[in-house]
């Protein structure tokens, strides 16, 4: 962050004065000795200039021909501008004017790097609506995936895309996921996963998922037990129809609208073969975010992978997202030696797989996981209030994208 300043001081003042430290904002600058702070002659007038860079990061749509398309951009911009003030004492005016020439120089440079970042997101947007339009006319929706604009790795090549989802249609595409029940998972925190319309549902562009107090109870199984609850909820999965060791993974997502505790969303991983190393969590989980309602202005990743050591799980409980109910892009990439989350683009957790971390080998995730999208009930501090009949909580999906 750079920043400059210059300044003019009008009114009386005292031919000596020791130096003391002001710091604003976390910089230091010079600034008078507090003892002319006690000068009670007439007022003082202060000017100072200031120097500000800031950054701002950006999601757009765009529609092309029904298809609706999205991009991500960031930018830096640097911006200038003078603070005056005036106050009964040279430190007050002091102070004053540096705080508002910061103010606004931070202010303008956030409103012309956001400006320039939405234009290069429009642009991106505009084009990712024009490939999937373009592949859907030449035919390619039948055959090879289609992920939008082409993206490229970081050595500069491109990614391939492997999976994509924009759920455009009217009904879940049974060639791509699977509905999940409580009695195919053995999965409860008290509800049921329902398959039916209300719990899992496609429409106005997004994978609806909801969690819901029914009129009356209904009765499922959860391994063992059984389960009978008013509380239903869905949940959908790729396996058996895609999975991937490695690669980009991407979700444009909404999480429900909360006002207390009680509800669990989560967009995550898991290895086709759960007990390959072993049982939960040996095996390995990848949860890209999870969404709390007793938090409801952060979005969890976490990383189970099981160990003696106490860092079989790897999180990071301090992804702040402005307003969750909006979409936002959640992003994982894996290779054999890491596995980074985003949201929004801007780096959540990082884990690195090395002799010098917990995890000294890329085991367990070196193997096929599936894709899990999940609304349900929350657990433990999180638990829905006893009588509580706030329903529905639904997680909005507008789209799964991944590349290899």
């Amino acid at each position: 962050m750079a920043n400059r300043r210059h300044h003019r001081l009008v009114g009386p003042i005292r031919a000596s004065c020791a130096a003391v430290v002001l710091v604003v904002v976390g910089l230091a600058v010079t600034a008078p000795d507090a003892a002319d702070a006690e000068d009670d002659q007439a007022s003082i007038t202060y000017s100072t200039e200031w120097t500000q860079t800031e950054s701002a990061t950006v999601t757009e749509s765009a529609t092309v021909d029904g298809y609706v398309g999205y991009g991500e951009a960031t930018a830096s911009a640097t911006a200038t501008r003078t603070g005056t003030a005036t106050a009964a004492t040279q430190w007050e005016a002091y102070y004053d004017a540096t705080m508002d020439a910061y103010e606004k120089a931070r202010a303008a440079a956030l409103e012309e790097a956001d400006a320039q970042a939405r234009a290069l997101a429009r642009e991106r947007a505009v084009a990712d609506a024009q490939a999937q339009a373009d592949a859907a006319s030449s035919g390619e929706g039948t055959g090879a995936p289609s992920c939008g604009a082409q993206r490229l790795k970081s050595d500069g090549t491109p990614w391939t895309c492997t999976f994509a989802d924009e759920f455009n249609g009217t009904t879940l595409d049974t060639s791509r996921w699977q509905r999940i029940t409580t009695e195919g998972s053995s999965f409860s925190y008290g509800d049921c996963f329902l398959p039916d319309g209300d719990n899992v549902a496609v429409r106005d562009g997004a994978l609806r998922l909801t969690t819901r107090r029914e009129a009356s109870d209904v009765t499922c199984r959860a391994g063992d037990r059984t389960v009978t609850t008013p509380w239903t909820s869905g949940s959908v999965s790729s396996l058996g129809r895609f999975s991937q060791t490695y690669g980009r993974f991407e979700f444009r997502a909404a999480m429900p609208a909360v006002d207390g505790p009680g509800f669990q969303s989560a967009l995550w991983l898991v290895p086709d073969e759960p007990t390959h190393y072993g049982g939960w969590p040996y095996s390995g989980e990848i949860d890209v975010v999870e969404y709390y309602a007793q938090y409801p202005d952060r979005l969890i990743p976490a990383l189970h992978y099981g160990s003696a050591s106490p860092w079989s799980t790897r999180t990071n409980n301090d992804c702040r997202v402005y307003e969750p109910s909006r979409f936002h892009t959640y992003g994982l990439e894996w290779t054999p030696t890491t596995l980074t989350v985003t949201i929004d683009g801007t780096t959540c957790l990082e884990h690195r797989i090395d002799p010098e971390e917990p995890l000294t080998a890329p085991q367990p995730f070196d193997r096929p996981f599936n894709l899990n999208l999940t609304q349900m009930l929350g657990s433990g501090e999180n638990s829905v209030p006893e009588g509580a009949t706030a329903t529905p909580r639904t997680m909005s999906v507008d789209y799964v994208r991944v590349w290899r």
